[in-house]
């Protein structure tokens, strides 16, 4: 299931392949895939041969996401 996460500010889905269901033509869409304790964020685009994601974060990343987690 596909769903917002209110503590990550991010749209995350129960897998890779659910995330590719929200491809759309008018550009790419971040979403968030736990695997295990990590959570991997994809951007998801539509391509000519189908839907695609490109890693685009993983908790060893350099850079602080957006969508970093709030601060209780």
């Amino acid at each position: 299931m596909i769903g917002w996460d209110e503590e990550w500010n991010l749209l995350i889905a129960d897998s890779v392949e659910e995330a590719l269901s929200i491809a759309h033509n008018s550009g790419p869409r971040q979403v968030g895939v736990w695997q295990g304790s990590r959570l991997l964020v994809y951007d998801v685009f539509i391509g000519n041969s189908g839907p695609w994601a490109q890693l685009t974060y993983t908790p060893d990343h350099w850079a602080i996401p957006a969508w970093h987690p709030r601060e209780a």
